[in-house]
């Protein structure tokens, strides 16, 4: 009596640990179908607040990690069932959303410091056009060439619509376009032949 209880258990135990086993190996061999539409919810996200621009090398290292674990996982979709394994493709994809998140993060600082820095330089051309223009009005009041007036009247015009320009730019959010304007625009406004 007391082996056939034992030789139940036996075989009870036996068929615990193949369901217990069949389950996790089950469980490796199901698409990770959440994981990835966080991970591509995360890089999309990413993308919407400008790091393809304000830093690409993330950028481009988070979207070739996404594209790679796309792939794998589209490999292993290609496998026989059994043969699945999606162990390794979730914690890509896993990675892919966390980084992403750091992705983020940087490029809202990195928006800001490149805001600060085109506000400061966009100051220091508004002070440089004030400067060019009071030259201006000096040079009128002394005997100067009439069409070296109107030259140099014209291309503080330019500048002054560039800084109209500049300041739309950054009240718009687009940091980086300013940036690159206030400083060609500055390098024009220093080469006026003024005092």
């Amino acid at each position: 009596m007391q082996t056939e209880y034992f030789h139940m258990n036996k075989i009870y135990a036996t068929i615990l640990l193949i369901l217990v086993f069949g389950g996790l190996f089950s469980g490796c061999r199901k698409e990770p179908v959440q994981i990835k539409e966080a991970a591509i919810a995360s890089f999309e996200t990413a993308r919407a607040v400008g790091a393809e621009k304000y830093l690409p090398d993330e950028f481009r290292l988070l979207q070739n990690s996404l594209n790679f674990a796309l792939r794998s996982l589209n490999i292993e979709n290609n496998k026989p069932r059994h043969q699945r394994s999606y162990i390794f493709v979730a914690e890509q994809l896993k990675w892919v959303s966390a980084n992403a998140s750091v992705v983020i993060t940087n490029t809202e600082i990195r928006k800001a410091e490149v805001r600060i820095d085109a506000g400061e330089r966009l100051t220091l051309l508004s002070k440089k056009t004030e400067q060019n223009k009071r030259f201006l009005a000096n040079l009128r009041q002394s005997s100067t060439n009439q069409e070296t007036l109107d030259t140099l009247n014209a291309q503080i015009a330019l500048i002054d619509s560039a800084i109209v320009k500049i300041n739309k730019l950054i009240s718009t959010g687009h940091y980086l376009d300013a940036l690159e304007r206030v400083i060609v625009t500055y390098e024009q406004a220093s080469a006026l032949p003024v005092r």
